[in-house]
C-alpha cells in the first residue's frame, strides 16, 4: 500500500510538471550558462500523443529584463524596482505552419546578436516560444539562461 501511494505521488508530480510546464511539450536550452559570443541553442520536443503546431519555422524570441524608466510610472510605483521584459531578438521566419508529430523535435540556435546585428551584453535572458495544441490552444513556453563574460566552458 505504501509503495503504491509513493508511485502514485511520483506519477502525479511527473504529470503535473509536464502539464504545467508545456502541455506535454519539452522545451529546454542546451545549458543554463553560456560564454559571451557562444551560440545559445535550444530545442522543443513533442512528448505528447498528439500533433502540435508551430505558427512559423522559428516561433521564438529572446527577451531581457530591463528596469522601467521611472518617468513613465505612477508616483506610487516609482519607489518600487519594477522591471519589464523587452524583445532583444526575434528571427525573420517563413510564416508557415509547422507540424510536430509525437516524438519529433526541433532545434534552433541564437548567435547572441540583437535585432541590429550587434553582440548583446552579458546578463540574464529568456527564450520564449509559441506553439499550439491540436485544439488550437496557444501555449507559450520559456526558459531562462545567462550569458557570462567570465564563464569558461568545461573541457568535456
Amino acid at each position: 500500500m505504501k509503495n503504491s501511494l509513493k508511485i502514485f505521488f511520483v506519477l502525479t508530480i511527473f504529470y503535473s510538471y509536464f502539464s504545467a510546464y508545456g502541455q506535454n511539450v519539452e522545451f529546454k536550452t542546451e545549458k543554463e550558462k553560456f560564454k559571451e559570443g557562444e551560440k545559445v541553442c535550444f530545442s522543443l520536443k513533442n512528448i505528447s500523443e498528439d500533433m502540435i503546431y508551430l505558427p512559423s519555422s522559428a516561433p521564438w524570441a529572446i527577451l531581457r529584463e530591463e528596469k522601467v524608466d521611472k518617468r513613465y510610472l505612477l508616483p506610487s510605483e516609482r519607489k518600487q524596482n519594477i522591471k519589464d521584459k523587452k524583445i532583444v531578438y526575434s528571427p525573420i521566419a517563413a510564416q508557415v505552419i509547422v507540424k510536430l508529430k509525437k516524438g519529433q523535435s526541433k532545434k534552433w540556435c541564437w548567435k547572441q546578436k540583437n535585432i541590429d546585428g550587434k553582440q548583446v551584453k552579458p546578463g540574464k535572458y529568456e527564450v520564449r516560444i509559441t506553439v499550439f495544441n491540436k485544439n488550437g490552444k496557444k501555449i507559450i513556453l520559456s526558459k531562462e539562461f545567462e550569458i557570462d563574460a567570465n564563464y569558461k566552458k568545461s573541457s568535456k
